[in-house]
């Protein structure tokens, strides 16, 4: 069966077995991209779902990254995201300053105080799976996608004949999802000990040097 199907289950069984934990992200593979599940994930678990992405379409006025477009058409940056109220921040940082096209346009923000310039947001509501809590462009998301590609790379060549041999793929007796467990492990491990070697942090993306 569909890997999609137990996801839920499995997130629900992992909180129930160890309630003194909280969980703030789950990693996993493109498989899973669905908007159903991005949706589920965050808002019944509170859980941050950091999905490798397939490929996606954006309406008008965004980029094919899915950055929005300032008025001038210059992709604007991300500036964070609000959690409570459910919505991602975009500014301009006023970039078309640096731009040989910014006399074909007249800019209502170049001149103004305000630093960020031209700002807009995206709503989960309008797409947890485009602009969610962990869009593509995100520091969570930068952060915390090498940690799945890293399994995938590691565990390619196990699975390299999946579909042709599914229940038969095994490695010196053992099945393929232990194989996947351990070497999740492994790579999860290495990646976690290359970071604090390099930067002397615990996490890439909380503070937890305590």
């Amino acid at each position: 069966m569909s890997d999609q199907d137990f996801i839920l289950v499995l997130i629900a069984q992992l909180i129930a077995s160890y309630p003194k934990l909280k969980f703030s992200y789950v990693i996993l593979d493109r498989g899973y991209d669905t908007e159903e599940i991005h949706h589920d994930i965050y808002e019944f678990f509170g859980i941050i779902p950091v999905i490798i992405r397939k490929k996606m379409v954006y309406p008008n006025r965004f980029t094919q990254d899915g950055y929005p477009l300032c008025p001038g058409g210059f992709a604007i940056k991300p500036r964070g995201i609000e959690y409570k109220q459910q919505r991602t921040k975009y500014a301009c940082f006023k970039l078309c300053k640096k731009s040989k096209q910014t006399a074909l346009f007249s800019c209502d923000y170049i001149n103004e105080k305000y630093k960020f310039g031209y700002t807009c947001r995206t709503y989960f509501t309008d797409g947890y799976r485009k602009y969610g809590p962990a869009v593509p462009h995100s520091l969570i998301y930068r952060k915390l996608k090498p940690f799945r590609t890293g399994v995938e790379r590691t565990f390619g060549l196990v699975k390299e004949n999946r579909y042709r041999m599914e229940i038969s793929n095994l490695y010196k007796g053992i099945d393929n999802v232990t194989i996947h467990a351990i070497e999740h492990d492994i790579v999860l491990t290495q990646d976690i000990i290359f970071d604090y070697i390099k930067t002397g942090k615990l996490s890439p993306v909380l503070n937890l040097n305590y």
